[in-house]
């Protein structure tokens, strides 16, 4: 009986002792301690600290295409305003920043305009097919549209933005293509350019109308008398019919719009 009995205890402690090798307990399994699991995307299990319990790596987000989020200059949270961002940063030449709202492309394309002034006025914000278009006019009456891609800012990724559209004030030679000039300005909402076309009289009065003309507007012949040229331009939808009185010793710069013949 007494040798039966040491048997079965060596028995049961050889078992208990291979069980813990094998990682397995006499109650059940144990944690497993298989290097890797449950650690962050791109850490090793070296990193973990001592004890820490392991998970399931299944479901772990990991940082879409394009997403730098580690190249970010850490003075510069992701912008709720993202447009407003790029010219922030294009007006202090902060170069990183630009390039990480933007790209080099975009950055260089925006350096590329020379000196500008940066005092920029939100004409519109509008968004079609996945991304938005913000509008801005300087005090010269320049114009911007900025593009920003809408599911990239939805998840803070960076580079989402671009130039959509770019316009240096010029004041054309033609009086047709001066008054085309200044209704495009109008329809748009630059009222800078507006000003430096015709003068602020006129601005405020157009921009103070409850209702404007869109781009389908018409022009008439032009009629010349006195050293002037009066064209008529008129869009049926909001009744707008204004005469419009073109000095022609002022085509080419600004102010050449003097006033209206009739309807401002």
């Amino acid at each position: 009986m007494l040798l039966g009995s040491v048997a079965t205890t060596g028995v049961l402690v050889a078992c208990a002792q291979g069980a813990k090798a094998n990682g397995q307990g006499l109650f059940g399994a144990a944690p497993n301690g298989s290097p890797g699991i449950g650690a962050a995307s791109g850490t090793g299990s070296a990193g973990a600290s001592p004890g820490a319990s392991a998970g399931p790596t299944t479901g772990i987000p990991t940082a879409s295409p394009g997403h730098h989020a580690s190249s970010a200059p850490p003075s510069h949270a992701y912008p709720s305003d993202y447009a407003r961002a790029i010219l922030t940063a294009w007006g202090a030449r902060d170069t990183s920043y630009l390039t990480l709202l933007t790209s080099t492309s975009t950055k260089n394309q925006l350096y590329g305009y020379g000196s500008l002034d940066q005092h920029w006025t939100l004409a519109s914000s509008q968004g079609a097919t996945g991304s938005s278009y913000a509008s801005f006019y300087n005090r010269d009456g320049d114009w911007i549209v900025l593009r920003s891609i809408n599911s990239q800012t939805a998840a803070h990724q960076w580079h989402a933005g671009s130039v959509g559209t770019w316009s240096k004030i010029s004041y054309p030679s033609d009086p047709t293509a001066y008054v085309t000039y200044y209704m495009n300005a109008y329809v748009d909402g630059n009222a800078a350019r507006m000003t430096k076309l015709g003068n602020q009289t006129m601005t405020s009065h157009f921009t103070g109308l409850s209702s404007k003309p869109d781009s389908g507007y018409t022009l008439g012949t032009p009629d010349g008398t006195a050293g002037h040229t009066h064209i008529e331009v008129t869009e049926s939808s909001v009744s707008f019919d204004v005469i419009f009185r073109v000095a022609n010793q002022d085509l080419g710069q600004a102010g050449a719009i003097e006033g209206c013949d009739s309807g401002c």
